[in-house]
């Protein structure tokens, strides 16, 4: 039972270390930073859309990256009629993830796509609302990593306090373990 404990507090210190470099990795990240200005993408999910995405040069337009992360409706045609279906889900289940989480979290804190959400609601229901919302989300994000624009909704302020809270943290817990390692070479 010993073991089992000294191994589990080895592993959680180790996943403290790389959660801290990846937090430390992301804050250096031009990129991760610009992709902060939109309400509901943080540190994290900023670092995991910036590393699913990888140079944003290959994707000629919005379109194409939204097919890349599976956020595109599958067609069927025969003859002339043509039907649009669900999403495809072709494409990379992380970054179709953290868009669907980042458009969650934009609806409950963020108004810019609310009026979309609402108009896609009334006639599709809430999860067929959010994903529209998400594969907006992901053409902003092409248009801002593209040609360097600034989110057209961005307020200054939440982004500055959303960035100084993310250093503050990183030197926070740098603090704390350097002050709890001086406390073990107190005593």
């Amino acid at each position: 039972m010993g073991i089992c404990l000294d191994t589990l507090e080895k592993v959680g210190k180790e996943k403290e270390k790389v959660e801290e470099e990846i937090e430390r990795q992301a804050m250096r990240d031009k990129d991760v930073l610009r992709l902060m200005q939109i309400p509901g993408i943080n540190l994290l999910s900023g670092f995991i859309i910036t590393a699913e995405i990888g140079e944003i040069e290959r994707f000629p337009n919005p379109g194409k990256l939204s097919s890349y992360g599976g956020l595109v409706p599958s067609i069927h045609q025969s003859n002339q009629k043509s039907y649009t279906g669900k999403i495809t889900k072709a494409g990379r289940r992380h970054l179709r993830w953290v868009f669907h989480q980042c458009a969650n979290v934009m609806l409950r804190f963020g108004e810019q796509f609310k009026k979309f959400y609402i108009r896609i609601k009334r006639k599709k229901g809430h999860n067929v609302a959010v994903v529209a919302v998400a594969r907006k989300l992901l053409e902003v994000i092409w248009h801002i990593l593209k040609g360097e624009e600034v989110f057209k909704y961005l307020e200054v302020g939440k982004y500055a306090n959303k960035i100084l809270n993310c250093a503050w943290d990183l030197g926070r817990e740098k603090n704390l373990k350097r002050s709890k390692r001086d406390l073990k070479k107190r005593h």
